[in-house]
């Protein structure tokens, strides 16, 4: 390479065997500064993703799940519980049962009654595939929430049930 006047290098080169022009090259060190960059890059937003995941899982399993809207449902199965009782919902023969159901379903909490049973997931990939499970055409599913329904409720009964459970997981 012929040296331009003031010292420095041609930013293309002529071949001695050909007249046409060849782009150089970056330094080796530049490529790898910007390879070592990117994978840097790379790994941060695996690890910003992995990471959310283990927070959420050992956050405590009542808070992790989505509800409406996206957000995280706060509240417990024994409140939502509480909270259709208050909108004068009957739940005779209420009980947790989550330490006898949820290590064999996953779930995080659940509260059965004779009329309904409320379970809620540590997660709504974990809600969808329990709800998926059981039979649809007798339950109801909100975010993390599922909600089984008597077959002896009416229509009625059932979307005072869902209306009240909706309300009490926002």
């Amino acid at each position: 390479m012929t040296p331009l006047p003031g010292g420095d290098a041609p930013d293309v080169h002529t071949s001695p065997m050909t007249t046409s022009a060849v782009p150089r090259l970056r330094p080796r060190r530049t490529r790898i500064a910007f390879a070592c960059a990117a994978a840097v890059i790379a790994a941060g937003s695996i690890g910003a993703c992995s990471s959310s995941d283990r927070k959420d899982a050992s956050a405590g399993r009542e808070s992790n799940a989505a509800a409406v809207g996206g957000q995280l449902n706060p509240a417990s199965v024994d409140l939502i519980a509480d909270r259709v009782e208050k909108d004068g919902l009957a739940m005779p023969n209420r009980r947790n049962v989550t330490s006898t159901e949820c290590p064999k379903i996953g779930c995080s909490g659940k509260v059965a009654s004779d009329t309904v049973s409320i379970t809620k997931f540590p997660t709504t990939g974990k809600t969808e595939i329990y709800y998926s499970k059981t039979d649809p055409g007798t339950g109801f599913q909100i975010g993390n929430v599922v909600a089984g329904f008597a077959s002896s409720l009416s229509d009625d009964q059932r979307q005072s049930y869902e209306g009240a459970i909706t309300q009490a997981s926002r």
